[in-house]
């Protein structure tokens, strides 16, 4: 093995590979883990993403995740979507709840709600409207009314005699 890639030199030969270069396409993933993992390792497929997880080969082989499964944790929620979400696709985080909000990581995946954000507090309840202190135990406007109504009626038979 004259390049320490952990491939054979006539592994290497028979797959076309350059034994003196871990990376033949120089894709930035060397070549006996693209030969593990069933990405080319004689063509540069470092952006492709063959497990449509969201994340590249070249992620999948920086972070050491799976690039032919989409959970490479098995906890439910695709690689990809958990490093959006700051979580760990190697470790099984599926009930955790960063932001405390009480909704399980799994829950926040499928609903598709953010696991680091807790929802904002509902706002607070409308005040009831001040009570009158005036005449009547809050009746006032009703008191008010009356007054204004009786004034009317009194004007309408006003006797023009006296005016």
């Amino acid at each position: 093995d004259l390049d320490g890639d952990s491939l054979t030199n006539l592994d290497e030969f028979s797959l076309g590979l350059l034994p003196n270069n871990s990376d033949t396409d120089a894709d930035g993933m060397p070549d006996a883990w693209e030969v593990s993992f069933l990405t080319d390792p004689l063509r540069d497929d470092a952006a492709s993403d063959a497990d449509a997880d969201g994340l590249a080969n070249i992620d999948e082989f920086n972070r050491g995740t799976d690039p032919t499964i989409s959970d490479s944790d098995a906890d439910g929620m695709p690689d990809g979507w958990e490093v959006d979400n700051s979580l760990d696709p190697l470790l099984n985080d599926a009930g955790g709840d960063p932001d405390g909000d009480g909704v399980p990581n799994l829950t926040e995946y499928q609903e598709g709600t953010d696991p680091q954000a807790a929802p904002p507090p509902p706002p607070p309840a409308p005040s009831p409207p001040p009570q009158s202190s005036g005449g009547g135990g809050g009746s006032t406007g009703w008191w008010l009314l009356g007054l204004l109504v009786a004034g009317a009626s009194r004007s309408r038979y006003r006797d023009s005699r006296f005016s």
